[in-house]
């Protein structure tokens, strides 16, 4: 065996993918640090490409609360029909009364009869209630819910509701679209399309391979100092062995991140003179959202960001512990949408805290340790200027044979009327909200699930989509003088026309003209040879008898 091979059998075994993960500077792929608060920036998917190129500059904020909020002591039963008899009976310690914890300010009014209140300490969020601005959605869950931590919390992070799934491993957007188009791991777009705020990354995105697509930095020094000094890692010159595929993965995954660095720090530093405000409490919560709106406010085009808060596992000493946790939620909910609309970003950005299951119907424990177990169903909350106010779903029905045959315990999913899966609501702010292509999402998620009609103010129309066996997007190369990337994939053979056009529709020039294998390609267009003025363009790529275009921006 020669040195050179040897050398890289040891550097393989060294920089293995999932070794990658957990050894040295980079323990997984993608962020920096800010401050004190770590970023974890996820690498480019098919997915990611389809956020990308969605033709929307719309952001959603994930927010996990960790440990299983209690969903019926935060958005309250108020009337008869909602419950409240049943519930005061159930919890005679950890009840909320109108009068005692709440008053009419609190009334979730408007809609119909008013069945339900709002926790008094979430009370900052009446604001996007009175202004239709919130929306809660009754009974979320999946079927034969799990009431483990960790199973459960993975079922919501992969979108699968059986540990058996294959899915189950892995994370519905990290996953993205793999199996289903070409990687474009070579060609990776400026910015993050989704990062990961604070520390630990939750599984939502780690691919089919088993690989989280974030990075945690250990030195954050250092990795700063390799990005603005360009370093990278170079992927030429290996040998033609069945490893080097995986070195060279690793390699531009870290390439990748260094990358994204720059581009991050640039808005983070952009932002610095806009006009904020002042954020009520300084919770972990709160600063990872402060955080999020100054860099959406420096111009940094992620789609997605993920934070996760908690814990919310309240066995005992509920009352004074949850009551604590809402107003954390609340407060600094309400300052990072205030934060935005000092520089009008808020119109753009929907929030939506989730949690791995509710609390059990019945609490536990004495008089003054009251508190309650893992449960099943609970009601979910979405906010923001593009979300429609009001209710979907139907609420518990706590006379249910179900919740008859727990002895007050648990509402079943399967047998409670009107119950939602979570999955119709991550598929409905990838398809109304994100402007993702229903074949897309039906394909991240595994399933079709149905839309939740009413949700999002303004849902996406969408035109001229790709066919399922084609994926067009590109990117700027601004250290390359705006040299235009443009990457296409194809699963079967055939004729591939691309062409650069007008806003009118007038050809401007045509790049790509030859018959193609299946595979992803790279078309990397040097400034000096395109002669485009700074502007708005489009890009037309036609394949089996159908054009796709894209639109095109010159700085």
């Amino acid at each position: 065996m020669s040195e050179n091979k040897s050398n890289h059998d040891n550097e393989h075994k060294r920089w293995s993918r999932r070794q990658f993960l957990t050894t040295g500077t980079f323990a997984s792929l993608g962020g920096l640090m800010l401050g004190s608060t770590p970023l974890s920036a996820f690498a480019s998917s098919p997915l990611s490409f389809a956020l990308n190129n969605a033709d929307s500059d719309r952001i959603l904020v994930l927010i996990y609360l960790s440990g299983g909020n209690d969903g019926l002591n935060t958005v309250i039963p108020y009337s008869i029909d909602a419950g409240v008899d049943f519930y005061k009976e159930n919890r005679p310690v950890l009840k909320q009364e109108h009068g005692n914890h709440y008053n009419d300010n609190n009334l979730l009014s408007n809609f119909g009869d008013t069945n339900f209140a709002l926790n008094q300490n979430m009370e900052p969020l009446m604001d996007f209630w009175n202004n239709d601005n919130m929306h809660v959605v009754h009974k979320v869950g999946y079927p034969e819910m799990n009431l483990s931590h960790f199973i459960s919390q993975q079922h919501w992070w992969s979108g699968t509701d059986v540990k058996a799934d294959p899915k189950y491993k892995n994370g519905w957007v990290g996953r993205g679209l793999e199996e289903l188009y070409p990687s474009f791991l070579q060609a990776p777009p400026e910015v993050p399309l989704a990062m990961n705020i604070g520390r630990g990354t939750p599984d939502t995105f780690v691919n089919t391979n088993g690989n989280s697509m974030s990075l945690s930095i250990s030195d954050p020094v250092r990795f700063r100092n390799q990005a603005l000094q360009g370093q990278t890692y170079g992927v030429d010159g290996f040998e033609d062995t069945i490893h080097n595929d995986q070195n060279i993965f690793v390699r531009r995954l870290i390439n990748n991140s260094l990358g994204f660095s720059k581009v991050i720090l640039d808005a983070y530093n952009s932002s610095e003179n806009t006009e904020t405000v002042s954020y009520s409490n300084n919770s972990s919560l709160a600063q990872n959202l402060q955080l999020v709106a100054r860099l959406i406010k420096g111009g940094l085009d992620t789609k997605v960001y993920s934070i996760s808060y908690g814990s919310f596992d309240t066995h005992s000493s509920q009352a004074a512990k949850h009551a604590s946790e809402l107003g954390i939620v609340a407060s600094a909910i309400t300052d990072f949408h205030n934060d935005l609309s000092k520089t009008g970003q808020d119109e753009r950005v929907v929030s939506f805290p989730y949690s791995e299951f509710g609390r059990t119907l019945k609490e536990n424990g004495g008089p003054s340790d009251a508190g309650t177990d893992h449960g099943t169903v609970s009601d979910l909350m979405l906010f923001g200027k593009g979300i429609n106010g009001g209710f979907s779903g139907t609420p518990i029905d706590f006379e249910g044979e179900d919740v008859a045959a727990t002895n007050g315990y648990r509402a079943s999913f399967e047998s409670q009327e009107g119950s939602i899966d979570f999955r119709s609501i991550y598929a409905t702010l990838l398809q109304d909200w994100l402007c993702i292509k229903d074949v897309i999402v039906d394909f991240a998620l595994g399933d079709s699930y149905p839309r939740l009609q009413g949700l999002i103010k303004d849902p996406c129309t969408t035109d001229n989509e790709l066919h399922p066996d084609v994926l067009l997007g590109h990117n700027i190369l601004k250290d390359q003088g705006n040299a235009i990337s443009i990457r296409y994939a194809i699963k079967t053979p055939g004729q591939v026309i691309i062409e650069i056009l007008s806003t009118s529709g007038s050809v401007l020039t045509t790049v790509v003209s030859d018959h193609h294998t299946p595979g992803s390609y790279n078309k990397t267009l040097p400034s000096s040879s395109f002669h485009l003025a700074a502007g708005k363009y489009l890009y037309r790529m036609k394949f089996a008898g159908k054009e796709y275009s894209r639109k095109l921006a010159i700085k």
